[in-house]
């Protein structure tokens, strides 16, 4: 990968494989599985993937 791919979507992530860290404000981190939260995002209709949307997302139901 070069230093010019950008990895700001749950897609660019799921296209090359890789999980996605997530971090709490607590400090609590956690890699879990873009594909299911692309899925969670859809189930939410959150209409976006882009990860700047997601930061301020609270904890799930």
């Amino acid at each position: 990968m070069g230093h010019n791919d950008r990895l700001d979507t749950l897609s660019a992530l799921i296209a090359r494989g890789y999980m996605a860290r997530v971090a709490c404000r607590c400090g609590h981190k956690v890699m879990l599985d873009p594909r299911w939260l692309l899925e969670e995002c859809r189930k939410r209709k959150l209409g976006t993937v882009s990860f700047a949307p997601l930061a301020n997302r609270k904890r799930p139901a």
